[in-house]
């Protein structure tokens, strides 16, 4: 895995043993290296490395690492792919900090220093469109496994319907997916992953996000760089198993790892909850308790025959009482 960086002074531990940073310029770089990084770079000077860590290197052929992102990964990488970008095989792309992130439906994320920050895409090679709710699946399933191999098992992160990662209640992660279709086909796969790592952010609590919490502050006692690849080894460990198998084990760990089954929630439609701190949220649509999730992630609540597809939900011990 090749990276490419400003900031290499910052990221000492990625670099194979042995190896240096070498000095690079535009013109030494490939056509779609050069796209990439016009793009994600911040203009600064430009270093190249190997990576450490066997196991990501195997399948992520770029990491890109930039010290301040101007604006959000994510939104960059969907652009140049949906322009017509070929990649140059699986490419991760990381700022250490940045300006104008977003998470779900456009939703503030604050990226601060120590904390991840973390776009990756992939050309499928076809994957079949009617199983793009897998894609859904993956990145919360990669960051709950990654965790958990970080922390051991006294630390449980699970998954709250469908992309908020939360250990003990506090929202540690949230995940969004991107996928590009022509005809029957998934042509592109962009991933974005935000991680409180070292720190969590001062943000309005609402009933949909009652508490934040940092892996620090759990106990989880990793570097970025750790967690960085870690995570990237469960991306990429999970791609070729759905590859290879298919989703039905996705499926299976990410109802295992599901915080809302067996619980009494409160959905709304979107976009609830989007008003100014303190607003007081409409009634929701659907209240009870999450019997079980379908492969589809439609959820099923007892004594109601027709699962819930769509909504931003909430546990129902956050929701105030009317």
């Amino acid at each position: 895995m090749r990276i490419l960086t400003d900031c290499p002074e910052k990221i000492g531990e990625l670099a194979a043993a042995g190896a240096a940073w070498t000095r690079a310029d535009l013109v030494s770089l490939s056509s779609k290296e050069r796209a990439l990084w016009q793009a994600l770079g911040s203009g600064a000077s430009l270093r190249s490395g190997e990576a450490a860590d066997e196991a990501a290197a195997r399948f992520w052929s770029r990491l890109i690492v930039v010290a301040s992102a101007p604006a959000s990964q994510f939104t960059v990488i969907n652009e140049l792919v949906r322009g017509g970008l070929s990649l140059p095989g699986p490419v991760a792309c990381l700022a250490l900090q940045g300006q104008d992130f977003r998470g779900q439906r456009g939703r503030t994320w604050a990226a601060l220093p120590g904390n991840l920050h973390l776009t990756v895409a992939v050309e499928p090679g076809g994957f079949p469109a009617r199983q793009s709710v897998a894609l859904t699946m993956l990145p919360a399933v990669a960051v709950v496994d990654g965790i958990r191999a970080l922390a051991g098992p006294n630390i449980r992160a699970q998954i709250k319907w469908v992309n908020d990662i939360l250990i003990e209640g506090r929202k540690v992660a949230g995940v969004l997916t991107s996928t590009q279709v022509l005809g029957e086909r998934i042509t592109h796969f962009v991933m974005g992953i935000g991680m409180n790592v070292a720190c969590s952010p001062e943000i309005p609590l609402t009933p949909f996000v009652p508490a934040v919490g940092s892996l620090a502050e759990a106990g989880v006692h990793a570097s970025l760089t750790e967690v960085l690849l870690r995570l990237l080894s469960c991306l990429a460990d999970w791609w070729s198993r759905l590859q290879q198998d298919g989703p039905n084990a996705l499926f299976s760990a990410y109802r295992t790892h599901s915080l809302v089954i067996g619980r009494k929630v409160c959905i709304w439609d979107e976009p609830a909850g989007e008003g100014e701190p303190g607003e007081s949220l409409p009634p929701p649509r659907v209240c009870g308790t999450v019997r079980d999730i379908g492969p589809d992630l439609c959820l099923y609540l007892e004594g109601r025959d027709l699962p819930v597809s769509r909504g931003r939900l909430a546990l129902a011990e956050h929701v105030p009482a009317p």
